[in-house]
């Protein structure tokens, strides 16, 4: 409980802001009730407290004062509280305010019949003060905490959102795929679909010389943001490692030496990198621990298996 003098300003290490930020309206026409919950309150250190003569009073000032919170009278003139929570909660911008509700009738019925019609909690008169305080500050703790999660979800859904662009702009551009079908006279099929926003995927294929082009896959191990991240930096790793002059095996022991130097102990990825010959009709490739590469023959296709078996790169520093 708060003590009348004491620093009552609530706020957690986890960036949700104090209450005394909060702003709380009172509807009672009571003028003695008002300025007893008010001083109240402001011990709590709240500061923002604003009060309503009735309900219709209170309809004017919900809509100008926006409130985190209201404290509702039952028994008012010109309007009651009962019909100022069924308007209040006819407005689907109010559905998730907090309404705590006091009447001097202290009968379970009348309590569950105001909570149906959507108070948030119900005290009886004569008001404890102090248990009205402890109420206040829960509804509002909580209440900060629940926006505090929905701001860091939204943020977090824009970063993500942000991010997967980035690791799309990786993958090979649809004028680098239409290069090779129109310069080799190949079709190629392709598709990328992340297991969530983000994933650890990567391939590429791109132009050797006349005749070659290589293909790479590359698969690192586990999901979502932290395998996003090595894709960022094999990209990084690729732009110092040249392909036309090394054989498939080379190439990828060049990957594998980058990546052994900036992964984790619990970091691998498997690959695959082929080099197509397009007028010798043959495919030179090189495997990491990849799924078996598939190569089909006539029509209708016979198809072959190759072996993909291999230690998966960062796994040792040496040769693939």
């Amino acid at each position: 409980m708060s003590v009348p003098g004491a620093d009552n300003d609530w706020s957690s290490n986890d960036g949700v802001p104090p209450i005394t930020n909060c702003r709380i309206l009172v509807v009672d026409d009571d003028r003695l009730i008002q300025k007893l919950v008010r001083t109240r309150l402001e011990m709590e250190g709240i500061e923002h407290i604003e009060v309503a003569e009735n309900g219709r009073d209170g309809l004017l000032k919900i809509d100008s004062f926006r409130p985190d919170l209201v404290i509702l009278d039952v028994d008012m003139p010109v309007m009651d509280g009962i019909e100022f929570l069924r308007l209040v909660r006819a407005k689907p911008k109010y559905a998730d305010l907090d309404v705590i509700v006091s009447t001097a009738i202290d009968d379970t019925d009348k309590r569950d019949d105001l909570l149906e019609l959507g108070a948030t909690n119900v005290i009886v008169k004569p008001i404890n003060h102090d248990l009205l305080a402890a109420r206040v500050r829960i509804h509002l703790e909580h209440g900060l905490m629940v926006k505090s999660l929905k701001t860091y979800r939204q943020r977090v859904a824009k970063e993500l959102a942000s991010a997967q662009k980035m690791q799309l702009q990786l993958l090979p551009a649809d004028a680098r795929v239409e290069e090779i079908r129109s310069r080799y006279g190949l079709i190629v099929n392709r598709h990328f679909q992340p297991s969530s926003e983000l994933g650890g995927d990567y391939f590429d294929l791109w132009p050797m010389d006349e005749h070659r082009f290589g293909v790479l896959m590359i698969d690192f191990s586990g999901h979502g943001i932290s395998a996003a991240i090595n894709t960022f930096r094999l990209s990084t790793i690729l732009r110092g490692v040249g392909s036309a002059n090394r054989t498939p095996g080379e190439f990828l022991s060049e990957i594998n030496k980058g990546l052994a130097e900036i992964l984790s102990v619990s970091e691998f990825a498997t690959a695959l990198f082929a080099i197509v010959d397009v007028d010798a009709g043959v495919i030179s490739y090189s495997a990491a621990g990849a799924p078996h590469p598939i190569v089909g023959r006539g029509s209708p296709p016979q198809l072959a298996f190759g072996d993909g078996s291999g230690l998966p790169l960062s796994i040792d520093s040496g040769t693939v």
